[in-house]
């Protein structure tokens, strides 16, 4: 009986002992400092300027019919001064619709990538979990879901890294890769 109690105590004691690894990752310095997700941005924001510039000249175009309209104004009839200010008023209602419906066209077209980037280090983590025996991997974030983290459990570095690794080792990142370092990180 008394090899029987201790059997079980000693199982309670090997259970209670059994502790769990936890992490976790700085989202916004993943974010910052992910180079394909840099690039992707840095690639909007030129876009963003191409499409500003391929508007210019109908953009100076308009103004110089503006100009002109304004010139003119004085020699025209009350009617003829209501239909050029509609005229011109539609055409600008036309130039500030084509802008837009380019940029939300480009927007959509770059949160679908961001989307596609942001699953991929969802998957990198994931992947750097298993392999590293971790049960629980959180997110810190402006938000500050995180408040307190034991020294050591920050493995955002060592994500990035693997991240920016891959991305630099083949331009179609794989998010089924194994991650190749290993942390310091654990409880």
């Amino acid at each position: 009986m008394k090899k029987f109690a201790f059997a079980i105590l000693g199982a309670v004691l090997l259970m209670s002992c059994q502790q769990e690894k936890t992490a976790y990752v700085d989202n916004g310095l993943l974010h910052d400092n992910y180079q394909e997700l840099q690039a992707l941005n840095a690639d909007f924001q030129q876009k963003q300027q191409d499409i500003q510039g391929g508007m210019k000249d109908e953009v100076e175009a308009f103004q110089k019919k503006v100009k002109e309209f304004q010139k003119d104004y004085d020699s025209m009839s009350e009617d003829q001064q209501e239909k050029r200010r509609n005229e011109l008023m539609q055409e600008q209602q036309k130039l500030q619709q084509k802008e837009q419906a380019q940029r939300s066209a480009l927007q959509q077209k770059h949160q679908d990538k961001v989307d596609s980037l942001d699953d991929i280090m969802d998957q990198k983590i994931k992947d750097y979990a298993e392999s590293h025996g971790y049960t629980y991997i959180f997110g810190s974030n402006d938000g500050d879901n995180i408040i307190y983290a034991k020294k050591g459990k920050d493995i955002t570095q060592d994500i990035l890294k693997e991240l920016n690794n891959s991305s630099s080792s083949s331009s179609a990142s794989s998010p089924s890769e194994q991650p190749k370092s290993d942390s310091t990180a654990t409880k």
